[in-house]
């Protein structure tokens, strides 16, 4: 009945105000008391039967309404991981009239912003290096407008997203553009401005939000954003020193690396990520005293990481405490390198699992055989230790051996109970 379906719109009301009072007066609405349409007497007085009914209605209605309004209070349920499979797209150099690190710095923010969502995430580094040495363009070209582009043709990538930060003053304007690769139609866009560099983290991220919302978010993903400020760090000058920090790491330099992290952590003493990524440098260079040191420090500010990256962080203190998780045995003294044992091989623990076996089985398929004598690149060795490794430390040493059996190959090491 109309009356019926307009008190549980009433009951189911988003806004407190708008719900009813007092139980009385829902119940009161659903028999139409005080629902009369004009020219209609009123229902008649109702009988036995149909205070039952109507006694039963209520109740189920009310349940209803309470799970609806419970549910309102306590927010949507966490969603999990990002998918693997959600489509790729190719994110364009910040263009714009502001400072080239700065603008550098906002494109890390935005890829790092979109690689955790669930409807979009960035073609890899990796990648992109790949196709542009086919395009026989040197490395580490900047992807403007053009070149990213035809590098969405070549990928199959259907969408691009271009940046623009200009400066004026101390202020900043960001526009993002998400564009179709074939049509160049807008898919989405986000502007924002920040009054200073300090505020650029936090515009980022407001931008990254409204995107995600437009690219088709959904309310569970986005009630459960971890804010960039808070997971990485609100001081843009921490920022740099740590991707400077990151830059050298990534190329094995971590003697070179460890004094931008440290400078990292002067401007931000609780930067999380940073505190993990100085533990990994000092490992490799030779400082093991300190790991543990660092990825506790990293673990007293749980909520400066994200839940993926708190687990591995978890993992790696687990690790780096105990070496009986790990067979020394399996490394010969000549492996043990800047390369064999690195803490920060993962991102996220949710997905590191299945990356690595991806690439482990690359490495088999290519070889079609483990050999402990380094017939394999130092690189798939290496590979294969790391899956062992985090196998032990997530207890996943069971899947990994039914991984390797389903390969159908030779392995010259047993992997370690």
């Amino acid at each position: 009945p109309p009356q019926v379906a307009v008190a549980l719109q009433r009951a189911l009301a988003k806004e407190p105000s708008d719900r009813f009072a007092t139980p009385m007066q829902f119940e009161e609405a659903l028999v139409g008391e005080r629902m009369s349409m004009a020219g209609w007497p009123g229902p008649a007085k109702p009988t036995i039967r149909r205070r039952v009914l109507t006694g039963v209605a209520g109740l189920a209605v009310v349940a209803i309404a309470g799970l609806a309004a419970r549910q309102y209070l306590i927010g949507p349920p966490d969603p999990g991981p990002p998918p693997a499979d959600r489509p790729y797209t190719v994110l364009a150099a910040v263009e714009g009239s502001a400072d080239p690190v700065i603008r550098e710095d906002v494109e890390f923010l935005l890829r790092t912003a979109l690689d955790v969502a669930h409807v979009v995430q960035t073609v890899p580094s990796t990648e992109v290096q790949r196709v542009l040495g086919l395009m026989e363009r040197p490395e580490g070209t900047p992807l403007d407008p053009a070149t990213a582009r035809e590098l969405a043709q070549r990928l199959g990538v259907s969408t691009i997203v271009y940046a623009r930060l200009a400066a004026l003053g101390n202020s900043f304007t960001l526009t993002v553009r998400v564009e179709e690769m074939e049509s160049g139609h807008l898919v989405a866009e986000a502007t924002r401005q920040a009054a200073n560099a300090d505020l650029l983290v936090e515009t980022v991220d407001a931008v990254a939000t409204e995107l995600r919302r437009d690219l088709g978010e959904t309310r569970a993903v986005l009630a459960n954003i971890e804010p960039l400020p808070q997971v990485l760090t609100p001081s843009l000058g921490a920022l740099q020193k740590y991707r400077e920090g990151a830059a050298l790491h990534r190329t094995f330099q971590p003697a070179q690396a460890v004094p931008r992290f440290r400078e990292a952590l002067v401007l931000d003493p609780e930067f999380s990520a940073a505190h993990v990524h100085l533990s990994a440098s000092l490992h490799n260079a030779g400082n093991a005293d300190s790991v543990v040191l660092h990825l506790s420090l990293a673990l007293q500010t749980p909520e400066r990481l994200t839940d993926a990256q708190r687990k591995d962080t978890e993992a790696y203190l687990a690790y780096a405490s105990d070496f009986a998780l790990w067979d020394e045995s399996m490394f010969r003294s000549e492996d043990r390198n800047t390369d064999a044992l690195r803490l920060t091989d993962f991102q996220y623990s949710d997905s590191a699992f299945a990356i690595m076996m991806s690439e482990v089985e690359e490495a088999v398929l290519v070889s079609r055989f483990f050999d402990p004598e380094a017939r394999l690149s130092t690189e798939d060795n290496n590979r294969w230790r790391n899956a062992i490794r985090l196998a032990i430390v997530t207890g996943r040493v069971e899947e990994l051996e039914a991984f390797v059996d389903s390969l159908g190959v030779e392995t010259s090491r047993a992997i370690p109970n």
